[in-house]
C-alpha cells in the first residue's frame, strides 16, 4: 500500500493532466545518449515569452537549492554576511554555511517576516538577503508594498535581494518581472517543484539582469550539463499544459484548502492561514508520536516542524478533498476526538 504523501508539498492536483506525457516521455528517451543542451534554450524561451522577458534573464538550476547555492558562491565572498529570517527554508542556512559567508537571522513576528528587524538588519550592512514569499514552513505571506520596500531598502545600501517565490503560484505575483531583469540588486527564484509537479526531476530557475544571469552561466565551467535533458524537454511540455489548465486545478485547490480549514475549525485545532499549498497546524502538544501513528498505522506522512523550533506544529500538504478527509478522520482517531 503507498503512503498518501503530504509532507513535501506536492501538486495533488496535477495527476489528471499530466497523462498526456507518456508519448513526449519516449521521444525524450531517444536523445539521452546525447549531451543535453548546456544553456537549456528551448525551455528558456517558453518561459521567457510566458512572463514577457527575454531569455537571457534567465538562469536554470538542479532544483532551487543548487540555485540557492550558485548564488552563495558567485555573489559573495568568504566573511560577507547574509541575512535570511529564522523558522525558513533551509537551504538559505546550509549554503551560507558551506561558504564560510557569515548568518544574520532575522526575526519573526506572529509567523511573519519582521520588517521593523529585516530593514534594520539590512541598514547594518550584508552583501544579500534571502526572503522567502509566501513563506515556508509558516505559509505566510508579504505584500507588494512590504516587498517594494525591502527592495528600496536593498538598493540604496547595495545589498543583493533574492525573493523565493516557490509558493507564488498558490497566492500572487508581488514582484514585477520588468523591474527584476533590470535591477543589479534583484534576483527572483521559480520553481518546477511545486505547482508544475516536477519535483523528481530536479529544476528550478532565477530571474534576474542579463548582466546577473551572465555572471551565474560562469559556473556552467564546472557543471556544464546540470540540467538533464530529459527535464528540459519534459519541463516545456508540463509549463503549457499546466498554465493551460492553471485555473481549474487552483479552483479544486481552493475548495479543498477550504475544506480542511473547515474541519480543523470543526475540531477546534489551530492553524496559521496559509497563502501556499500547505497548512501549518498547531496541536499544542508534541506532534512526533502524532506523526509516527500518522506514518506506521495509516500510511500518511506530514512534516514535523522541529526543524524550526515548533515542535507542537505540523505541516500539512493541501490535497484533493478525499486526501484530506482521509488526513481529517486519520486525526480523529489518533488524537482520540
Amino acid at each position: 500500500m503507498g503512503k498518501l504523501r503530504l509532507h513535501t508539498n506536492e501538486n495533488r492536483f496535477s495527476h489528471a493532466y499530466l497523462t498526456e506525457l507518456n508519448h513526449h516521455y519516449r521521444d525524450s528517451l531517444e536523445n539521452i545518449i546525447n549531451y543535453p543542451n548546456s544553456i537549456s534554450d528551448e525551455l528558456a524561451n517558453t518561459i521567457a515569452a510566458y512572463h514577457g522577458i527575454q531569455p537571457e534573464s534567465i538562469y536554470f538550476g538542479n532544483g532551487l537549492d543548487e540555485v540557492i547555492a550558485t548564488l552563495v558562491l558567485l555573489f559573495s565572498r568568504e566573511g560577507d554576511r547574509i541575512i535570511y529570517p529564522e523558522k525558513t527554508f533551509c537551504a538559505y542556512q546550509e549554503s551560507v554555511k558551506l561558504f564560510h559567508r557569515i548568518p544574520i537571522v532575522c526575526r519573526m513576528s506572529n509567523f511573519r517576516i519582521d520588517m521593523e528587524d529585516l530593514l534594520s538588519c539590512i541598514k547594518q550592512g550584508a552583501k544579500m538577503v534571502f526572503v522567502c514569499n509566501p513563506h515556508n514552513p509558516t505559509g505566510t505571506a508579504l505584500n507588494e508594498n512590504e516587498i517594494r520596500t525591502i527592495m528600496e531598502a536593498c538598493e540604496q545600501y547595495h545589498t543583493i535581494l533574492v525573493i523565493d517565490e516557490a509558493y507564488v503560484d498558490y497566492y500572487c505575483e508581488t514582484v514585477d518581472m520588468h523591474r527584476v531583469t533590470h535591477s543589479p540588486y534583484l534576483f527572483m527564484l521559480r520553481t518546477f517543484s511545486k505547482f508544475y509537479s516536477m519535483s523528481g526531476l530536479r529544476l528550478g530557475y532565477a530571474v534576474s539582469s542579463p548582466e546577473n544571469i551572465k555572471k551565474l552561466h560562469t559556473i556552467k565551467q564546472a557543471l556544464p550539463y546540470n540540467i538533464n535533458h530529459i527535464a528540459q524537454q519534459l519541463a516545456c511540455k508540463i509549463f503549457r499544459i499546466m498554465n493551460r489548465s492553471r485555473k481549474t486545478i487552483l479552483d479544486e485547490f481552493f475548495t479543498s484548502k477550504k475544506y480542511l480549514y473547515d474541519q480543523l475549525d470543526l475540531l477546534g485545532i489551530p492553524y496559521i492561514k496559509s497563502f501556499a499549498n500547505f497548512v501549518t497546524v498547531d496541536l499544542q502538544r508534541d506532534t512526533e508520536p502524532i506523526m509516527n501513528i500518522l506514518d506506521e498505522q495509516y500510511h500518511i506522512l506530514v512534516r514535523s516542524c522541529n526543524t524550526w523550533n515548533m515542535k507542537t506544529y505540523m505541516r500539512i500538504t493541501i490535497g484533493t478533498i478525499k486526501e484530506m478527509n482521509a488526513f481529517i478522520c486519520a486525526l480523529k482517531k489518533v488524537l482520540c476526538i
